[in-house]
């Protein structure tokens, strides 16, 4: 019988403290303290979906083409496989993730996120809305968006929303 060799190490986050909060959002997600002091997030997919090996594939595919994206690993938990990815945002070096949706709601305030839409003006999340949000915060960060959205397009991704990315802000800028 021919033996194999996992491709991807498989983190046990049985020794890790887990952190009481659980994340927001549809899935089941908890954060972790490894023993180094980093912070993870631990995500179990959907039942019956592989959810967990997109999210691994997805930050491999993003190294390879240049892309900043979580590092991000396959975990397991009290018998539970998910992933697990490192809180990239550096704290002690100032800095603070906005996520989209606040700064829609701060340029839309009637932007309902269940709706997905502002209820005043009827204005739907677009990539047009999310363009003049990120001009409005900061023209030179549009590069980057489109990049972002280009990579989803590579590895078809479809569930970019705005509860799930942001800017990271520094203060110290």
């Amino acid at each position: 019988m021919k033996e194999h060799r996992a491709i991807f190490e498989i983190v046990d986050l049985n020794s890790w403290r887990k952190l009481g909060v659980a994340a927001p959002g549809r899935n089941e997600k908890y954060w972790f303290v490894n023993h180094f002091g980093d912070e993870w997030l631990f995500k179990i997919p959907k039942v019956g979906t592989t959810e967990h090996v997109s999210e691994k594939l997805a930050y491999e595919i993003a190294k390879l083409v240049g892309i900043k994206a979580a590092e991000t690993e396959f975990a397991t938990y009290k018998g539970r496989l998910g992933t697990v990815s490192k809180n990239f945002v550096e704290v002690d070096k100032g800095e603070n993730l906005i996520e989209m949706l606040d700064l829609i709601q701060k340029m839309q305030p009637g932007y309902d996120p269940e709706l997905m839409k502002d209820t005043w003006t009827g204005r739907e999340y677009s990539l047009e809305l999310v363009i003049d949000v990120i001009r409005a915060t900061k023209e030179a960060l549009i590069t980057y968006v489109m990049q972002y959205l280009i990579f989803d397009a590579l590895i078809g991704n479809s569930d970019r929303h705005h509860g799930n990315w942001g800017i990271i802000y520094s203060a110290f800028i």
